[in-house]
C-alpha cells in the first residue's frame, strides 16, 4: 500500500481556546501509521483567515519525547501582546508527506483575572481546592479560561 498522506495531529495542551498566559508548553500527538512522523513544527500567528497571518514565529520545531510518543516546544507568552491567534501544527512524515492542524488561542498576560470560585477554609486545615480562573468580562468578553504553567497557589495561614 501506498503511503500518500501526511501524519493526523492532535493538540493535546493546553486546552483549545484557552487564554494563555506567561510560558506554556505545547504537546501535540502526530500519528502516522505510513512511515512514522519525521518532525513536528509549531506556529503562532495572528488569528485571520484559514491559517492566520505570520508575525515572525514560523517552523518552531517541537521536541518529540519517546517516552511519552508526544511532541513539546515551550513558548513564552510574554514575546506577543494580549490578542487572539491560531497555532498551527504541522507535522511531517518519513516520506515527506505533510499534516497540519490549526487551533485558536488567545493571549492575556495583562488582562485583569478572578479567581471562581472564592473558597474560604475556616476549619484551618488542609483540604483540596478546585477553581478556574477566567479573563474578565471588560477585558474580554468571550471570558476565556486562564491556562498558566507558571502559577504558584501558596498558603497563607493566619493565626
Amino acid at each position: 500500500m501506498l503511503d500518500n498522506t501526511g501524519p493526523s495531529i492532535t493538540v493535546l495542551n493546553p486546552p483549545i481556546g484557552w487564554a494563555l498566559q506567561d510560558g506554556v508548553t505545547f504537546i501535540a500527538s502526530a500519528i502516522d501509521s505510513g512511515s512514522g512522523t519525521a518532525s513536528l513544527n509549531f506556529s503562532i500567528r495572528e488569528a485571520n483567515g484559514a491559517e492566520g497571518i505570520p508575525i515572525g514565529f514560523e517552523d518552531l520545531p517541537a521536541t518529540y519525547n519517546t517516552t511519552t510518543g508526544e511532541w513539546t516546544l515551550f513558548f513564552d507568552t510574554l514575546l506577543l501582546p494580549d490578542e487572539y491567534y491560531v497555532v498551527l501544527a504541522k507535522a511531517e512524515d518519513n516520506l515527506g508527506n505533510i499534516g497540519s492542524t490549526i487551533v485558536p488561542y488567545s493571549i492575556r498576560n495583562w488582562a485583569v483575572i478572578e479567581l471562581l470560585p472564592a473558597s474560604e477554609n475556616k476549619a484551618r486545615r488542609t483540604m483540596p481546592v478546585k477553581f478556574a480562573i477566567r479573563v474578565v468580562a471588560s477585558i474580554d468578553p468571550l471570558q476565556p479560561f486562564v491556562y498558566n504553567e507558571e502559577l504558584a497557589v501558596k498558603n497563607i495561614c493566619h493565626k
